[in-house]
């Protein structure tokens, strides 16, 4: 994710091998990221939706909001006031956003400022959950009761 204002440039990356990176030395943590885009979500009205791959399972779609509705959602951004602001996403069937892309213009400290911020989404599989190392005492336990009742 790259964040550009007039005096300075952040870069954020989520690492393969885990779920947290580095932030100009912070560590990256994927709530505040779903929060972010939560707020940036509510601070549009969409203003239009077309779809992009059928061939793909799910669909794609990708989604328009240029009309901005609430500033408050771009509080992490330090904005006194926003002059034109969009967010594109690309998002599927299940709701998964696949991609996103947002930018604004305005004022941040009294200067002019411009923030483009990009965010893709790869390698969505499944998850897969281990059983627990008390799991066979309590099957086997189960299963001798169940003997015993017989």
């Amino acid at each position: 994710m790259k964040t550009v204002t007039d005096d300075g440039t952040w870069y954020e990356q989520v690492a393969e091998s885990d779920s947290r990176s580095s932030r100009n030395g912070a560590d990256f943590q994927p709530r505040k990221n779903h929060d972010r885009l939560y707020s940036l979500l509510l601070a549009f009205n969409v203003t239009n939706i077309e779809q992009i791959d059928n061939s793909s399972e799910p669909p794609l779609y990708r989604v328009t909001a240029s009309e901005l509705t609430n500033s408050d959602g771009f509080s992490q951004y330090s904005f006194e006031s926003v002059e034109n602001a969009s967010l594109v996403f690309v998002v599927d069937t299940w709701g998964l956003i696949h991609r996103y892309r947002f930018e604004a213009t305005g004022t941040s400290r009294g200067e002019s400022a411009r923030v483009t911020e990009s965010v893709q989404v790869s390698n969505v599989g499944n998850t897969t959950v281990s059983r627990p190392s008390w799991y066979r005492t309590a099957l086997e336990t189960e299963n001798a009761s169940r003997n015993r009742s017989r």
